[in-house]
């Protein structure tokens, strides 16, 4: 089992990279942690069959079970093609036997500790990718969006919010005291560094919160009070050079750099408009059918897919009135109010049981 967790991991960091980028594996390799998924199922009910009492509470079990009838309700509701089904499976149901793992494999300690040292290794070796990215591969391109490091294609935006959010994390491990500055400083400027190279606004936003959330959600003593002195230090240092290195390139391309945009008149406006009229439209439109209000259009029904047969119906109509396929409108469209409101209680219920 800890071989296939690894594997898929990797799979995860490397697989798309490696198919669709430079074609050097076969594409059903990128479906390895779907085939994961599936033995992780088996194996659960194989050994939940010897378990007498489940050490998950219940609340969990009730809300996934929820989310299983109102993902297949949504199917039938809306008379949803069997490809487009299994598209949509995939995309919604294939990570939950990974959270129920736990439930069966009694990890150790010492397990968990190499499996998160594992993923941060991963993390950090995206710089060198993205310094390839920039300055060799892509050296002519004035856009910061092909700097994705190993995690595929033009996803920079994902590779920004996942390097931050291991980022948080090896703050948190700086402030109970696993790591000393030196090497909190050396690890934190490697997972910043990619971030400053590929164009991502969402970034200077998101990298201040990295910093202050461990701290509000965190143990605060009086042991930890230089801590927080450097770590604050060190946050502002980081924030210049993010700035400092963001302008450098995009200056070339626009002209202007991060300051200039946000003082520009009509510019911070038209940003939000470019993301948050889709998301506005798509809320219109629900107040105007009951069943896309609650159901969505189905799971998978507004994705776009490699295949023809597993394409979603409103692909083609979301493109046509101007909706922009953001990750959260593609979310809305598919799950409606219902199932929005079932994910955003899963999370916060995973959220208050990590404050314990």
């Amino acid at each position: 089992m800890k071989i296939l967790i690894y594997l898929t991991i990797l799979n995860l960091f490397f697989a798309d990279f490696l198919a669709f980028k430079y074609n050097l594996i076969p594409r059903w390799v990128t479906w390895m942690p779907e085939a994961a998924s599936l033995l992780i199922l088996v194996y659960f009910f194989y050994s939940l069959s010897s378990k007498k009492q489940l050490s998950i509470n219940t609340k969990y079990i009730i809300c996934i079970f929820i989310f299983i009838v109102f993902i297949f309700s949504g199917f039938v509701l809306n008379q949803v093609s069997p490809g487009v089904m299994f598209s949509g499976l995939r995309i919604y149901l294939r990570y939950i036997p990974f959270f129920l793992l736990p439930i069966v494999w009694n990890i150790s300690e010492k397990e968990l500790k190499n499996l998160l040292i594992f993923i941060l290794s991963l993390s950090f070796m995206q710089l060198p990718f993205v310094l390839y990215q920039r300055f060799i591969e892509h050296s002519g391109s004035l856009s910061g969006d092909p700097m994705g490091g190993s995690l595929g294609t033009y996803t920079s935006g994902i590779l920004s919010v996942f390097l931050l959010l291991a980022l948080a994390f090896y703050i948190a491990c700086y402030l109970n005291g696993k790591i000393n500055f030196f090497v909190f400083c050396l690890g934190a400027v490697i997972l910043v560094l990619p971030t400053s190279m590929n164009e991502t606004k969402i970034t200077f936003a998101l990298l201040p919160t990295c910093f202050v959330l461990p701290l509000v959600f965190g143990v605060v003593d009086k042991d930890k009070i230089i801590r927080i002195f450097f770590l604050l230090l060190f946050a502002i240092i980081a924030f210049i050079c993010l700035k400092t290195i963001y302008d450098f390139f995009v200056v070339k391309r626009w002209g202007y750099g991060i300051g200039e945009f946000a003082q520009m008149e009509g510019r911070l406006q038209g940003y939000a408009d470019l993301r948050l009229v889709p998301i506005l439209k798509t809320f219109e439109r629900m107040f105007d059918d009951p069943i896309f209000f609650l159901f969505g259009v189905g799971a998978g029904n507004a994705s776009v897919s490699f295949s023809a047969q597993m394409t979603g119906e409103f692909v083609n109509y979301l493109n046509s009135i101007g909706i922009i396929r953001s990750g959260i409108t593609i979310l809305i469209w598919e799950l409606g109010l219902t199932g929005i409101s079932i994910v955003l209680l899963f999370l916060f219920f995973v959220f208050v049981d990590a404050l314990k």
